[in-house]
């Protein structure tokens, strides 16, 4: 999964409404301690199969994906926004998840 501090709505606006129903999420802001917030921030986190040992990378890259597996990939470099998830790295990393072999 893709998550990125640029994304301001998932970041800020979903961790106060979380917040104000509280309905635990992720974290606001971006602390990884705070249990109100958006996985599309923050990643997922408190679980402890995520794999964080990868960043989105450009297309080409030979990601090492397990079939499964919970991978946060930190999109900061790529995604500039709430919905800017349709460019080439983002669609490269989910064909590498969806074809990733044991």
């Amino acid at each position: 999964m893709t998550h990125t501090h640029n994304d301001r709505a998932v970041r800020t606006a979903y961790a106060i409404a979380s917040r104000l129903a509280r309905q635990a999420g992720a974290a606001l802001g971006g602390g990884r301690d705070d249990p109100y917030g958006g996985i599309g921030a923050n990643g997922a986190v408190r679980t402890r199969e995520a794999d964080d040992s990868v960043a989105l990378q450009d297309v080409g890259y030979r990601y090492s994906f397990r079939p499964g597996g919970i991978h946060n990939l930190r999109a900061d470099r790529f995604i500039t926004g709430h919905g800017s998830v349709t460019g080439p790295q983002v669609a490269h990393a989910l064909l590498s998840a969806m074809t990733a072999t044991p």
